[in-house]
């Protein structure tokens, strides 16, 4: 679904980052499509890690506030902020993109 996906969302982790298969493959083909445009990057950061010195470093990543989920103390809270910032995320694509929303 990596070729298809309009958005593409990243679960970052220091497990994801030492993932060579999740991080070298798959993420450097997401950050492609991403940057011809075809998909949206979307990194939700779980826990503490160096996301920030990656190539999708300079995206938004969710929570805005940039603190991890793991680190909140009502994590429904946190998810409701990522749910709500993702929504937005689709209704923007829905507006600006020729693109039918898989």
């Amino acid at each position: 679904h990596l070729d298809t996906a309009n958005i593409i969302i990243l679960l970052v982790s220091n497990s994801f980052l030492a993932s060579n298969a999740l991080y070298e493959k798959e993420m450097t083909r997401a950050m492609e499509r991403h940057k011809a445009g075809t998909a949206r990057i979307v990194p939700i950061i779980l826990r503490y890690c160096e996301w920030r010195d990656t190539p999708f470093g300079k995206l938004l990543g969710l929570p805005r506030n940039g603190k991890p989920i793991a680190t909140w103390s009502n994590r429904d809270e946190a998810f409701y902020e990522v749910a709500r910032e993702l929504r937005r995320v689709v209704e923007e694509l829905k507006k600006s993109s020729p693109l039918r929303l898989n």
